[in-house]
């Protein structure tokens, strides 16, 4: 699994994509990369974008990214309906705003763009 981390420091965005086979170490990595960016540069918007991933996701896992970071984090999680994840996914969003964040889940980039209130950004 390969993953890439992008920020957008005028707008305070992070996004954050994912691409190959399932991998639990990877996965946490890519979380503490992103928590600790999201930290450094006081972002309050990341797109997490799975479209790309493969394999068996599990659902704990995935929720420990949905659910963590800041209160004020606006995460807007962007999946395939091809990556057969998301009965996982929305379930980690369900958990999460029962936590108290701000989660929404999409299947268009576009869209996901438009809830983060950055249709502008430079994001296929």
């Amino acid at each position: 699994m390969d993953f890439l981390i992008k920020a957008r420091l005028n707008s305070k965005v992070v996004i954050a994509s994912v691409d190959g086979e399932w991998n639990k170490a990877t996965f946490l990595l890519m979380r503490k990369k992103v928590i600790n960016l999201l930290k450094n540069i006081n972002a309050r918007h990341l797109l997490l974008d799975v479209r790309h991933l493969k394999g068996k996701v599990s659902t704990m896992d995935f929720l420990k990214i949905a659910a963590s970071g800041a209160f004020e984090v606006k995460l807007a999680a962007v999946y395939s309906e091809n990556t057969n994840i998301e009965e996982t996914v929305k379930f980690s969003r369900a958990e999460a705003l029962n936590r108290g964040r701000l989660v929404k889940v999409f299947n268009d980039v576009a869209e996901a763009k438009e809830w983060l209130n950055f249709p502008e950004l430079e994001y296929e």
